[in-house]
Formats: C-alpha cells, sequence, structure tokens
C-alpha cells in the first residue's frame, strides 16, 4: 500500500532500533523516506560517473526506451474495473 501524505520534514536518520525503518539498503523497511536528491549527492552525481561512457549511455538508453514501451504496451490491454 502506497500512502501520499503532506511533506513534512523528518530526521534523515531515526532510531536504528526501528522496528518500521532502515537506513541501510540490505534490510528491508517497512516505510520510506524519500530524500531530496541534494541530500544525496552534493555534486549532482551518484554511483561512479568517471566510468561512464557514451556508449553505456545509449545501451541503457535503449533498454530503458524498450521496457517502458513494453509496460505501456501491457498496461495498455488490461481491462478496465468497477467500483467494488
Amino acid at each position: 500500500m502506497c500512502h501520499a501524505v503532506r511533506r513534512v520534514q523528518l530526521d534523515p536518520d531515526p532510531r536504528s532500533d526501528s522496528l518500521f525503518y532502515s537506513p541501510y539498503s540490505g534490510r528491508n523497511s517497512r516505510v520510506i523516506i524519500r530524500r531530496p536528491f541534494e541530500h544525496i549527492s552534493i555534486t549532482g552525481a551518484y554511483g561512479h560517473p568517471e566510468l561512464a561512457t557514451a556508449d553505456k549511455g545509449e545501451a541503457l538508453f535503449r533498454v530503458a526506451v524498450s521496457e517502458v514501451v513494453a509496460c505501456v504496451r501491457e498496461v495498455a490491454t488490461w481491462q478496465a474495473v468497477g467500483p467494488s
């Protein structure tokens, strides 16, 4: 279940013994706290951009476009449902 709630400022690293939230990606969280990108990367880069090449970027773009197209085509075949 996903709920959108009003934006509030939260401590980015709540208690480590929380039953609902883990700041570590290796452990599943029941709550996800989305951080503004500028809190994750001061430079705007994520990972190792020095390893990027035009060929890698083009390959990634082709795969992304292919997957989005496949998703849209599948969703277009779904049957509409009425209120339950």
